[in-house]
């Protein structure tokens, strides 16, 4: 009897449990689906009506006194403030700011006059004070959203606010922080992030996003980065040189010489980088001597700068470094000559005095990469006989450097005349390695393709050539 109630009070217990648990989920459920329904009306209202409360000069005072009403609000002006920069729509009256609001257009080609007023318009409906508050009250996640709005409101006056921020113990509102910076884009909004750069103590911070914010509030004054960049030194140096490198002007120029030679190898890569962007005559001996570098990577960047200048002076460097004992130079160097607007006639003829057969074969391979030898498999049925020899001058010498790959990928052409070329070339030209690796494509083909048909025909005559 005692054991059968204890089993009652057990089911009593379990089912009071469950419904209390149901009853609390649909509770809940209930409360999201009103406030959602809530937050989906004040949306409509806010849309429908937003033109006439600035017309009228403010909200309504629930606007203000109800936290996610206010939050949407916010938003709606952020929204029209991140437009800033665009060009004006010339429209007559600006039409961000609604039918109701008469925002006349600036001259044509300025930027539009819409953001500026939604910046003043948020100081003037007290919003801005208002976030500040809510920061301070906040915690975690919550806190770091608050601090994106504010920064997303562009004002510089919330600057130091944001520059305390960037110690707080939160690693949410710390990145927050610098990206609210980012957002108001001055050079007031850097001396906090470049302030950083100068602590004993290790950054806390995403570099990356330190780095994105610092681009964006330095973009338009990067002499803002000068001073800076003198007094530090190792890899925080070369941390803000990739900033540099993405905003750097021809002011920087001096700068840069003087960095050229800095101990930090990285440091060295970014000035490459920096002077390659630059366009200055002046930039063709500084990229050269950063192009014979110790360091490996700094080579690279070098000749990837080297890519921005024609000429010469420059072939000749990045025939240099097709020769280099590091395959990624090597490889640098090829992709830029690659791109370099060259007579192919000419090039050929300098490249095969210079090259060893690794610098060589490391060119050809690039070259073909970039679709040169299919543009050589068409010449091959040129009229002009000094077209077709050129074509068969770079075919052979791919050939004899062991790119017989990269000239047998040409039968693929979808042009019938030029397979008939490639095939005739092949079967005066090619050797055993060239047999070698047709036969491994035609074991690697569906049999009876058309691209099966084609390989068998250079097969056989190829074979037919080999008899006569």
């Amino acid at each position: 009897m005692d054991l059968l109630r204890l089993i009652l009070w057990v089911c009593w217990v379990l089912a009071t449990g469950i419904v209390v648990l149901v009853s609390t989920i649909a509770v809940q459920r209930g409360l999201r689906r009103r406030q959602q329904g809530r937050r989906e009306c004040w949306g409509a209202e806010l849309k429908e009506k937003l033109s006439g409360w600035i017309a009228r000069g403010s909200p309504p005072r629930e606007w203000f006194q109800h936290s996610h009403r206010r939050w949407m609000l916010l938003e709606a002006l952020a929204e029209r403030i991140e437009q800033e920069g665009r060009e004006c729509a010339r429209s007559g009256s600006c039409e961000m700011a609604g039918a109701e609001v008469v925002l006349p257009c600036g001259p044509e080609g300025e930027p539009c006059r819409g953001p500026a007023f939604f910046r003043e318009l948020a100081e003037r409906w007290n919003l801005v004070d208002h976030q500040a508050e809510l920061i301070a009250r906040r915690t975690g996640l919550q806190r770091a959203r608050a601090v994106l709005l504010l920064g997303r409101l562009r004002q510089p006056r919330t600057v130091p606010l944001l520059a305390r921020l960037l110690d707080d113990p939160s690693a949410d509102v710390r990145l927050a922080a610098v990206r609210a910076l980012g957002l108001i884009a001055t050079p007031g909004a850097a001396e906090p992030l470049l302030a950083l750069l100068h602590r004993r103590e290790g950054i806390c911070i995403s570099i990356p996003s330190l780095q994105r914010a610092l681009m964006s509030c330095c973009g338009n004054h990067p002499e803002v980065l000068l001073p800076h960049l003198s007094s530090l030194w190792g890899k925080r140096q070369a941390l803000l040189m990739r900033v540099v490198a993405e905003v750097a002007t021809p002011d920087l120029r001096p700068a840069l010489e003087r960095l050229a030679t800095a101990a930090e190898p990285q440091t060295r890569a970014e000035v490459a980088r920096a002077w390659g962007r630059l366009p200055s005559p002046e930039r063709v001996p500084l990229l050269l001597r950063l192009a014979s570098d110790p360091v490996w990577f700094v080579r690279v960047r070098a000749y990837r700068a080297l890519g921005e200048v024609e000429g010469w002076e420059t072939v000749n460097a990045l025939l240099q470094g097709l020769d280099s004992d590091h395959p990624d130079v090597r490889q640098a160097a090829a992709e830029t000559l690659a791109r370099q607007p060259l007579p192919l006639d000419e090039l050929i003829h300098v490249a095969r005095a210079r090259l060893t057969s690794q610098g060589w074969g490391v060119l050809l391979g690039e070259l073909g990469r970039t679709g040169l030898f299919w543009v050589l498999s068409q010449q091959l049925g040129s009229p002009s006989q000094p077209v077709r020899q050129l074509a068969e001058q770079w075919l052979r010498a791919a050939l004899q450097v062991g790119a017989h790959k990269t000239v047998l990928d040409t039968l693929a052409h979808p042009n019938p005349a030029v397979v008939e070329g490639v095939a005739d070339f092949l079967a005066r030209w090619g050797d055993e390695r060239v047999r070698a690796a047709l036969e491994e494509m035609i074991q690697q083909t569906p049999p009876g393709s058309r691209n099966h048909r084609k390989l068998l025909q250079v097969r056989e005559k190829m074979a037919l050539r080999a008899c006569s």
